[in-house]
């Protein structure tokens, strides 16, 4: 079977429908049900039967970090109110790198770093 990758971010992974290169230049369509995530290392076959592996492509992640379970539960609740993608941990939270919600978790006290 004739193999390619594709690197999507995130925000990628987790469409429905989108239009992608692969790494080798070739286009294609993804359509996928709604709700699902592609995570790395998945495979996806093309209608042509092509197997193609996802790859997670890296992205700039804050980390907020915080002993207070109180603390990181309440910076969750507000990350997602404002529709950010949030890894929970514990004591902490990965996001996007973003300056005003790196400054926004600074006003929590919240150690962060990138």
């Amino acid at each position: 079977m004739n193999r390619a990758t594709v690197r999507l971010t995130f925000e990628a992974r987790s469409k429905s429908r989108l239009l992608l290169t692969l790494d080798d230049g070739e286009r294609a369509a993804l359509v996928l049900e709604r709700g699902r995530v592609l995570h790395g290392g998945d495979r996806v076959v093309t209608q042509e039967g092509r197997e193609v592996e996802v790859i997670a492509a890296e992205e700039a992640l804050l980390e907020a970090c915080s002993a207070d379970p109180l603390l990181i539960a309440r910076a969750a609740y507000h990350l997602g109110n404002r529709h950010v993608a949030v890894q929970v941990m514990s004591g902490r939270l990965r996001f996007l790198n973003d300056h005003v919600l790196a400054r926004w978790s600074r006003s929590l006290d919240l150690r962060y770093r990138r």
